[in-house]
């Protein structure tokens, strides 16, 4: 195991995480403390990607190399270097490779994308470019709603054709605790 991948399975890695195309470099913010919990860091969805990627990968004790056979296997031509950029996130995923990695580590589509992580320790707020209805600056989705997203739990959708108004809608059978954090993220949710 190289120097990289001895580092945490579930931590966010450097300031700034390079992207290609036209957005440029994605810079996340300095980490805070909410209400004295761990520290949140705000990503995009393909960080949450490469890092359960890696996870998954390590916490199976397969190298890269064995991953990129797999997926090669599963006629997505992908060799070492290929993983490589997935997990280092220079690299972006489609849908399809997306479907043959969730094979090749065994876990679901919503496993790899899940910000929490496979420990459900992670967390990361998702920015998927929701604004906020009053100034317009970036609303990220929580990581607990990030997670119920991933899972197939919740719906988060535009309310109107403005794009500012989000509605929560969340699965009913979810254990009360969860539903009482829940009642919580839509209150939250529609304030906004």
């Amino acid at each position: 195991m190289d120097a990289e991948e001895s580092r945490s399975l579930s931590g966010a890695g450097g300031e700034t995480v390079g992207s290609k195309g036209n957005r440029g470099p994605y810079v996340r913010p300095p980490r805070t403390e909410e209400s004295g919990g761990p520290a949140q860091d705000l990503g995009r969805p393909a960080d949450a990607l490469a890092q359960n990627l890696r996870a998954y990968r390590l916490l199976r004790h397969m190298t890269q190399d064995q991953l990129a056979a797999r997926m090669a296997h599963l006629c997505h031509g992908w060799g070492r270097s290929t993983v490589s950029a997935v997990e280092s996130r220079s690299r972006n995923v489609t849908v399809d490779e997306l479907f043959g990695l969730a094979v090749s580590v065994g876990v679901t589509i919503g496993q790899l994308l899940d910000p929490t992580g496979p420990d459900h320790s992670r967390r990361l707020s998702l920015d998927v470019g929701l604004r906020a209805a009053d100034e317009g600056n970036s609303h990220p989705v929580s990581p607990r709603l990030a997670h119920l997203w991933a899972a197939s739990r919740a719906v988060i959708r535009l309310w109107h054709d403005d794009g500012r108004q989000v509605r929560v809608e969340v699965a009913d059978e979810l254990p009360p605790a969860t539903q009482r954090e829940l009642e919580l993220l839509r209150a939250e949710s529609q304030q906004q």
